[in-house]
């Protein structure tokens, strides 16, 4: 992924989230969220074996995303959220 890609990615998202009112802090925060799961799942040339499931889930007005099962299952049994599914596959971390 380009530098430019990268950019244009970040400010989508920034610009998008404070159209939808979010303070200028969490615009930034999101748009580097959404940066870093870009660039993380952007084309993957490594074998399946190297990948594993990136799970989003949802919940408090925003979404969570990781690796773990065991995270994704704490959030939905501790903290409300909603699994939604497996957003795409990304190198092992």
């Amino acid at each position: 992924m380009t530098l430019d890609q990268q950019r244009w990615i970040w400010l989508q998202v920034l610009a998008a989230s404070i159209a939808q009112g979010l303070p200028a802090d969490k615009s930034v925060v999101r748009a580097n969220a959404a940066l870093a799961l870009a660039v993380a799942a952007y084309p993957n040339t490594g074998s399946p074996s190297d990948l594993v499931p990136l799970y989003r889930l949802q919940g408090h007005g925003d979404h969570f995303y990781t690796c773990s099962a065991e995270e994704r299952d704490s959030a939905v049994a501790n903290y409300g959220y909603t699994f939604e599914g497996i957003a795409c596959y990304v190198k092992a971390p």
